[in-house]
C-alpha cells in the first residue's frame, strides 16, 4: 500500500491508533484489515443515497445484452485531507501507518464513492452504478455503441484509475446474452 501511495508510515504517536482484525472471506482465506469501528462512531454519515436494487432492476427491463464491471478498490482513489489522514492511523507489526486515501470500512467510503461515480456517469444512457459494480446494457445486439464508452469523463476516470494501478477485475466481468429480454 505504501508503494501504491495509499498509505504512509507515521513517525511518532497520533490522535488515533486503530487495531488490525482478521476477517474470514467466503473462499476460506483470511483478510487482514483495519478495525474502523472506534473511529466510525464519531464520523458524521454522508447523506448521499444508494440506489434501490428494485429501481436498478427496472432499468434493465427489456435489455438483451449487459456487461457487469467490478471496480476494485475504488474508494482508494479519493484522497483524504491531511487532518483526516491522522485519524486513520493503524498499528502494524512494523510500525504505525496512516491512510492517504479513503479507506474501505470507513463509514462514508461507499456513499462518497457512489456519489463520485454517479456524477461521472450522469447523462450516460444504458449504464448504472451500485457500490463497486458498473452495469452497461443495450436493448438489442445490433446497437453500434454503448454510450458509456463515449463519455469522456468516464474514460478519463478509468485512465486515472489505471494510472494509479487500481484494476477493474476482469474475472468479474459478466457478459450475458439472453434469448428473451429481461422482464
Amino acid at each position: 500500500m505504501v508503494k501504491d501511495d495509499i498509505s504512509e508510515q507515521v513517525d511518532g504517536p497520533g490522535p488515533w491508533a486503530l487495531n488490525l482484525v482478521m476477517v474470514p472471506k467466503s473462499n476460506g482465506n483470511v483478510q487482514i484489515t483495519t478495525n474502523f469501528l472506534p473511529l466510525n462512531q464519531f464520523v458524521i454519515p454522508d447523506q448521499h443515497p444508494l440506489p434501490r436494487i428494485s429501481d436498478l432492476y427496472l432499468q434493465l427491463k427489456g435489455t438483451t445484452i449487459f456487461l457487469k464491471l467490478k471496480v476494485s478498490k475504488g474508494s482508494w482513489h479519493i484522497q483524504l485531507a491531511h487532518e483526516s489522514c491522522l485519524l486513520t492511523t493503524k498499528i502494524r507489526p512494523y510500525g504505525l501507518h496512516q491512510h492517504k486515501c479513503l479507506p474501505m470500512g470507513l463509514t462514508n467510503a461507499a456513499s462518497v464513492f457512489q456519489s463520485l461515480v454517479s456524477q461521472i456517469l450522469l447523462g450516460c444512457k444504458g449504464c448504472t452504478f451500485y457500490l463497486d459494480n458498473i452495469s452497461v446494457w443495450i436493448y438489442n445486439k445490433s446497437a453500434p455503441t454503448i454510450s458509456v464508452y463515449n463519455k469522456s469523463t468516464f474514460a478519463n476516470y478509468i485512465a486515472e484509475v489505471s494510472r494509479k494501478r487500481f484494476l477493474i477485475e476482469y474475472r468479474q466481468i459478466l457478459l450475458v446474452f439472453r434469448h428473451r429480454p429481461i422482464s
